[in-house]
């Protein structure tokens, strides 16, 4: 089942602002932290955890905003696609035809499990 990028979204606005980063710890220390500010946001044994989790914390919406943005695009040019086949096809150029409906069935694949 797809994921729902604008709930996705909603739950990075309502996460502590960022930038998270990973805490300066002790020399060997097998504790590792995501701070934000003076605040702990995180706490892990697994520094590559922490990593991504600080990462993401600004990362995760900037991907979904694009992911969203791009879905509408694909959305708006569909109609223009397949209309262009249509018209491919009434002309008799039915090797063309069938290259932009290539390209319409992979953009209404792709838009076809938005949520």
């Amino acid at each position: 089942m797809p994921r729902d990028l604008l709930k996705d979204l909603e739950i990075c606005k309502k996460a502590t602002p960022g930038p998270w980063v990973i805490a300066e710890e002790p020399e060997g220390s097998r504790f590792f932290s995501v701070i934000h500010g003076t605040a702990g946001v995180s706490f892990s044994g697994n520094r590559a955890d922490n990593n991504f989790i600080a990462a993401a914390r600004e990362g995760w919406p900037e991907a979904i905003e694009r992911a969203i943005a791009a879905e509408e695009l694909l959305v708006y040019v569909y109609p223009i696609v397949a209309g262009r086949v249509i018209q491919l096809q009434q002309a008799g150029e039915e090797k063309a035809a069938e290259q932009w409906n290539e390209v319409a069935r992979k953009i209404y694949k792709a838009i076809e499990g938005r949520g």
